[in-house]
Parts: structure tokens; sequence; C-alpha cells
């Protein structure tokens, strides 16, 4: 009997190497790129988004669309992207987003400006299987202004997150925010990083919709000379918990456990 105790305690050692994430079965997928790019200019006003595109295939993700406005003392530009980096036991989809915002020349602050505002996002459903819903993140983002001279305006606001509603009236959202409305409007050059995994409450059998973007706002006016933004945001969903490999530790343990109960059974068999 004791035995048979000693065997159990052992392979329950070993299920953590046995056990495996499944991915996540989506009933519905949408993936955005959106920029609306602005320069005004007081002889020449200039106003209009530059892209805005929806897929609805994880498969079929673009990799990359840029938009790009330029005047004579204006440049206003954005590149979006999105991959799709999936394995056999997670659904890893990365977004990217770099913008741009400069303006040379003028002097007023009100009539005179290039304005950047670009979000590149998911907003997904699926019905859960499990009580979990694992989500790992990587994240990082760039941050350069410069500083305005007197009069003029220089600001940028960057939000990054993630939520998780069911889908039902009344639902309160479990959220991971990156970055929250991050707003600069000094000279700063900051870099905002960092990965892990979290974990979202779930019940199987109901549907929830994920949420998730990265969306920054950059404002220049007058001499401001730049205002940029780079950032990164790598998301793998999986509908359980992804369960880490055992250390050769715990391999050696196990062997040395079954060893001792081959010998414990010889010495009774001897007996």
């Amino acid at each position: 009997m004791k035995n048979k105790y000693l065997v159990s305690a052992l392979l329950m050692l070993l299920s953590p190497a046995i056990s495996q994430a499944a991915a996540v079965d989506w009933t519905s997928q949408k993936y955005n790129l959106n920029a609306y790019l602005d320069i005004d200019e007081p002889e020449q006003p200039v106003g209009s988004p530059q892209l805005n595109i929806t897929a609805f295939s994880l498969a079929g993700l673009p990799n990359i669309n840029s938009a790009t406005l330029t005047t004579t003392n204006a440049i206003a530009t954005a590149n979006l992207g999105i991959k799709n980096l999936s394995n056999s036991t997670q659904d890893i989809v990365e977004l990217s987003l770099k913008a741009f915002s400069s303006y040379s020349g003028g002097t007023s602050s009100f009539s005179q400006y290039s304005y950047v505002v670009p979000s590149v996002s998911v907003n997904n459903t699926f019905t859960a299987d499990s009580n979990l819903l694992t989500v790992t993140y990587d994240f990082s983002s760039i941050i350069n202004l410069t500083t305005p001279t007197a009069g003029q305006l220089s600001y940028q606001g960057l939000f990054m997150g993630l939520s998780v509603t069911e889908d039902t009236f009344g639902a309160v959202s479990q959220k991971l925010l990156f970055v929250d409305n991050n707003y600069e409007i000094a000279a700063v050059s900051k870099t905002l990083s960092g990965f892990g995994t979290a974990l979202f409450n779930v019940t199987p059998g109901k549907t929830y919709s994920i949420s998730a973007d990265i969306s920054p706002d950059l404002f220049t006016s007058g001499s401001v000379t730049e205002n940029s933004s780079n950032s990164v945001l790598t998301l793998g969903f999986s509908n359980r918990a992804v369960t880490a490999v055992p250390e050769p530790e715990t391999y050696a343990m196990l062997l040395a456990g079954l060893a001792l109960v081959g010998f414990s059974a010889r010495r009774k068999t001897q007996a």
C-alpha cells in the first residue's frame, strides 16, 4: 500500500510534463488598422483619414501598412502592423505601431499643426472550454517628444491595454493595462516595457469578448520639430494555464523514487 502512495506522488510530479495548453477556438475575429493624419496650415488645410483596414482572418492578417501626409512645413506618418505568430498551444498575435509628427516654420499654435491618431486593435470573441483564459504578454513602447518653444504645443497620449468581458448585459470587464493614458507635454525620451502571464477567470460554455489595442495620440504645432512613438505588443492566448516543463531535478527525483519502489518490492519478494 505504501508503494502505491509513493508511485502516485511521483506521477503527480511528472504530470506538468504531460499537461499542455490548448489554443483558443475563436468564435469571431476582427483586427483593425486605423490612422487619422491631419496637417493644418493657414493657406493649405488638409485633413482626411488615410488608413482604415479591417481583417477578419487570423491566417490572413496584414503584416504592415503605412500612411503618410506631407506638406511644405509638416509631416505626419503612421506605420501599422499585425502579425500572426500562433503555434500549436497558443494563438499569438503581434501588434506594432510607429508614428511620427513634426511641424516647422510656423508661429501659430492653433492654426498650424500636425496631428496623428493611429491605432492597432484586436476585437475577438471566444467560447471558454475551461475556467481560465491565459494571456502571455510582451510589450515595449518608446516615446520621444521635442520641447515646444514659447506659445507652441507638443504632446502625446498613449494607451496600450487588454480587456476580457463576458458577452452578457452589464458584465464587468477584466482589464490588463500596460500604459494607461500616459500623457507627456514636455520634452521626454522614455521607454516603457514589460512581459509576463495574466490569468482571467472565465466560465466554460460562456462567450467572452477580447479587446486589445495600441493607440497613441501625437500633436505638434508651430515650430515643434518632432514627436514620435514606437510600440510593439505581443499577446498569446490559451484556454487553460500554460504549464512549465519540469526541471531536470524533478526527473532525477522521479527516477530515484521509482528505483526505491523497485528495491522495496524486491526485498519483499526475497523475504
